[in-house]
This record gives C-alpha cells, structure tokens and sequence, in this order.
C-alpha cells in the first residue's frame, strides 16, 4: 500500500479523535472518506504475452 496514504489516513484518524473526541472505529470511518486511496491502473497484457515474460509452463514441459 502507499506509504502516502497510510500516513494521511494515520493523520486524519488521529486528528479526528483527539479534536472531536470520536472512537478509533468513528474517526476512521470519517477519515477514509475524506483520503482517497492511490489509482493504480494495470496495463492490458496479453495471456500470450504474459505467459512469455512470466515462462509460465516452460518448466513442466
């Protein structure tokens, strides 16, 4: 996971309980809304392409 985001999130919940008095549960809650976690997009690939760069089935043959 990103380390940016776990250190955002890590902020708003321990912002959130100590300025408005919430519970772990109840700050995170809060908190996720607000940070967006990281868009990772994965590129298409192929199964020909993929089994190549991976040699998948070259060992059992």
């Amino acid at each position: 996971m990103d380390d940016t985001y776990q250190k955002q999130s890590a902020v708003g919940i321990d912002a959130y309980m100590s300025d408005l008095g919430l519970n772990y549960k109840q700050a995170f809650n809060k908190a996720f809304k607000e940070v967006k976690p990281p868009s990772v997009v994965v590129p298409f690939v192929s199964y020909e392409e993929w089994s190549q760069q991976f040699r998948i089935g070259s060992s059992y043959s």
